[in-house]
């Protein structure tokens, strides 16, 4: 009679610390430079829509309210977008934060300064 030992651990999903923990889904495009996207977060196990509550409670998203100019969305490989506003929607999985974006021909001077820090 065989012995059988404990199960495999469970296989999870971890990312590096370098890699984005916030992504957006295009939902709608106006142009080549502005659109709008369903936000998701990076959670153990994979990606999933960023909840408004969870949002909401996030340092970047009080930093938007208090001075909108001072937040921009940094898309890997296309560069620095303006955040024109958030909004709570919904659809059949249920409620998640949205966001519509401007791209910025120009990287903004104190976003230049905090690369070079």
């Amino acid at each position: 009679m065989a012995t059988r030992g404990l199960p495999p651990p469970p296989v999870l999903l971890f990312r590096s610390s370098d890699e984005p923990s916030i992504g957006i889904e295009v939902l709608r495009e106006f142009g080549p430079l502005e659109l709008r996207g369903k936000i998701y977060s990076w959670q153990i196990g994979g990606w999933a829509p960023m909840q408004p509550s969870v949002a909401q409670s996030q340092v970047w998203y009080a930093v938007f309210k208090a001075n909108p100019k001072m937040l921009v969305f940094e898309m890997q490989s296309s560069g620095a977008w303006e955040i024109l506003y958030f909004r709570q929607e919904s659809d059949v999985s249920g409620a998640y934060m949205s966001v519509a974006l401007k791209y910025l021909p120009e990287v903004p001077p104190w976003l230049q300064k905090t690369k070079k820090s």
